[in-house]
């Protein structure tokens, strides 16, 4: 067996114990109002650490009720009373051996009004097929407060402890949709420099928690509209440039087509039970979207292939210096050993760690060099309404 992955990883000033990082993953376990509940964050994350995760990416935090997701049990970083409550968590990690980082984002037109109590706000009136939500375009006036909205949970995430953070650009979420030239048709200065409102947030969060809190971003290297490999090349080489992140975490697409981030099995039935978006219609016209619009959606699936995101991120790792971490597909040592042949530094796992939190226990120990993940996704599913984060086919 190569024991590559069990290297040492620099990321900025930090020295990471291997290679091996838990991917954002939301896990469903805060309070209506985005308290975190501190005894199942800690076991979850604790799992983790105590089975050589060398670093723990929290699920995607939002910055701002605006910036809601449409899941009930999202955590947020979006005002000074949730710090407290992070540093027990945080405390927990590090007690176990392992760093963690916060994922914070804004959702954009990616949510609904029932969470926010607000229309989806975005960078133009292009209504996401996903989501189907009236948009409200965003002033200037309001695009500036989100940066300082990003730049502010950042702070916070520095006060209670964590280790750095990782700020969400890719999914099709806000900093997404203005990259995008899909999403972002604006005649302004933030669309005439679709670069602008990302480069605002990640320098503004550079200046205040300064060179030695980690600084990582997510991006999708391309998706199923616009924004193509070239353009994410050219975000990223102006990051680079700009020292506004410590290393890239490579992923793809947008909720609009959920399926192509994670791939594999589609569980439709329960879909329509659990997601938001669909249990509130009736079977006749759940019915009418399985006959006639699920047809034309399917082609647009992706198949779930090993490594899938690995050759785009080979692509930009030929125009950057920044470390890249690559996620999606990755089930085996040998998918890992491709990885990191291949000159990508860092190696993210999800759903592998959702099923089997010691998988890399029995990869050191040898006992397995497969993970048990069938790719099901009724993790992922189940997770859009009301129950935490759970595999429901581990085996026992």
């Amino acid at each position: 067996m190569k024991n590559k992955i069990f290297s040492p990883l620099i990321l900025g000033k930090h020295r990471l114990k291997n290679r091996i990082i838990r991917a954002a993953t939301y896990e469903g376990m805060g309070s209506p109002d985005g308290i975190p509940h501190v005894e199942q964050l800690s076991k979850l994350y604790c799992d983790l650490a105590n089975n050589d995760i060398s670093l723990i990416i929290t699920g995607f935090n939002y910055i701002s009720q605006q910036g809601r997701a449409m899941q009930p049990h999202q955590c947020g970083i979006d005002a000074d009373d949730k710090v407290k409550a992070w540093k027990p968590i945080v405390q927990a990690v590090h007690d176990a051996g392992a760093k963690i980082c916060m994922q914070i984002a804004h959702t954009g037109r990616q949510t609904i009004s029932e969470a926010t109590h607000d229309l989806a706000r975005a960078p133009s009136a292009v209504t996401c097929t996903y989501f189907r939500q009236k948009i409200q375009v965003l002033s200037d006036k309001e695009i500036e407060q989100i940066i300082q909205d990003f730049i502010c949970a950042a702070q916070r995430c520095q006060e209670a402890g964590f280790d750095g953070i990782q700020v969400h650009c890719a999914h099709g979420y806000l900093i997404h949709q203005f990259l995008s030239p899909h999403t972002n048709r604006r005649k302004d200065r933030w669309g005439q420099d679709k670069l602008l409102f990302a480069k605002k947030i990640l320098s503004g969060i550079r200046e205040k928690i300064g060179p030695d809190f980690l600084l990582l971003i997510k991006v999708s290297a391309q998706d199923d509209r616009l924004f193509s490999n070239e353009l994410c090349q050219k975000f990223c080489i102006e990051v680079e440039k700009g020292n506004l992140a410590d290393a890239i975490e490579i992923s793809y697409g947008t909720m609009e087509f959920a399926m192509n981030i994670f791939r594999g099995d589609l569980p439709l039935s329960l879909a329509f039970k659990h997601n938001p978006l669909f249990a509130k219609y009736p079977r006749w016209v759940q019915w009418l979207w399985k006959t006639f619009y699920f047809p034309f959606y399917r082609r647009r699936i992706k198949p779930f292939t090993h490594n899938y995101n690995l050759s785009d991120a080979k692509k930009l790792q030929q125009q950057l210096k920044l470390p890249l971490i690559v996620t999606g597909g990755i089930r085996s040592l040998e998918d890992m050993d491709k990885v990191l042949d291949a000159g990508i530094q860092g190696i993210s796992l999800c759903r592998p760690l959702i099923c089997e939190p010691d998988f890399l226990t029995k990869l050191k120990r040898q006992h397995q060099v497969e993970s048990q993940c069938t790719n099901c996704n009724i993790c992922t599913i189940m997770c859009d309404g009301h129950r935490p984060l759970r595999c429901y086919q581990a085996k026992t």
